[in-house]
């Protein structure tokens, strides 16, 4: 290859741009869901791990899941916000 970023064909714009707050929230707060196992299981699975590099990837996976749901938190608050003013 020469190095050349392959990028998707473009698509339609999501319907998360131009949406109202509502429909913000409602795609946020599916967001949430789609991450709500993965914080789940990777806890669950951290308490009883005993491989320890197993252990390091769990927490790897754990932590990126914990921002993740901080930052669809923090564009909640944030869609809220701007729609209110």
């Amino acid at each position: 290859m020469d190095g050349t970023l392959l990028l998707p064909p473009k698509r339609e714009m999501s319907p998360v741009c131009g949406a109202s707050s509502e429909g913000m929230t409602k795609t946020l707060h599916s967001l949430g869901n789609k991450l709500l196992p993965i914080l789940v299981f990777s806890e669950l699975v951290l308490h009883q791990c005993e491989d320890e590099h197993m252990r390091k990837q769990l927490e790897k996976i754990h932590h990126s899941a914990v921002e993740a749901r901080d930052l669809i938190t923090q564009l909640r608050d944030r869609s809220q916000t701007d729609f209110q003013a």
